[in-house]
């Protein structure tokens, strides 16, 4: 398999295609982006969902929630919409939102096509990447280790969402890139209660790593490989988290 080579001329600019502009802003700042009002709600909300401590059929009424939270109506409406997105809630027009049931076996038939999915993503990535792609990839992942040395969990998820937009757009096919979106969206909040299991951040930047230089040099059967083992469903802290879905949720 042919190497993917890095290689910048005199002037310290790439030879081939431009980047994007969201590919450059991943390379110049060594820390997460600040979470906006909205995403702390969602963020909170998902929590108390997959939790069970807001229980199935639950209306979310957003007065409420923003005396709660101590905010306006509209970072609480954008929360909303964001969690109807990922299935966490069930939306009407008119219609106070509800907390939606989730089933251990939806969620399992969701995990198993993410990993599909996101091998993929990660072998298209791999062979199709523009150099400042690649290069966008690595930063992350180098502000990844350095929010986790830090232990913080909120920030790695951030970047981690980061992460996976620019593979996914890195496969160069629309098609694989709204359908990941989607899926990541979905099942975003259930990986990140994973991270919060002991030892677990560190074994996800790891994975991480591995990606990114598999990518990097264009190993797309490497690539493909590790993403694959990032995303299974076997591992015990994944199936820990189902558990506790499962019995605050099928109760």
């Amino acid at each position: 398999m042919k190497a993917v080579r890095l290689k910048l001329s005199k002037a310290g600019k790439r030879q081939a295609s431009p980047a994007r502009r969201s590919d450059v802003r991943a390379m110049q700042s060594d820390a997460a982006p600040p979470m906006r009002q909205s995403e702390k709600v969602r963020s909170e909300l998902e929590d108390m969902i997959v939790s069970g401590e807001i229980a199935p059929g639950s209306k979310l009424d957003e007065e409420t929630l923003a005396a709660r939270f101590g905010v306006s109506r509209t970072p609480i409406r954008e929360a909303l919409m964001q969690l109807a997105a990922t299935g966490l809630l069930r939306t009407r027009p008119r219609q106070t939102a509800t907390v939606a049931k989730l089933t251990v076996k939806d969620i399992l038939e969701s995990f198993e096509f993410n990993t599909e999915l996101e091998s993929i993503a990660a072998g298209m990535a791999a062979r199709r990447m523009t150099v400042q792609q690649r290069f966008a990839l690595r930063g992350i992942v180098d502000r990844m280790r350095s929010v986790a040395k830090r232990g913080d969990i909120e920030a790695y998820v951030r970047l981690n969402r980061e992460f996976h937009t620019l593979l996914h757009a890195g496969s160069h096919n629309r098609h694989v890139e709204t359908q990941a979106k989607i899926l990541f969206a979905r099942l975003a909040p259930f990986r990140r209660q994973v991270l919060f299991r002991p030892g677990q951040l560190a074994i996800s930047l790891r994975q991480h790593q591995e990606i990114v230089e598999a990518i990097v040099v264009g190993d797309d059967t490497r690539a493909a490989q590790v993403m694959r083992a990032h995303t299974s469903v076997k591992d015990q802290a994944f199936l820990d988290v189902l558990s506790t879905i499962a019995r605050s949720h099928e109760d």
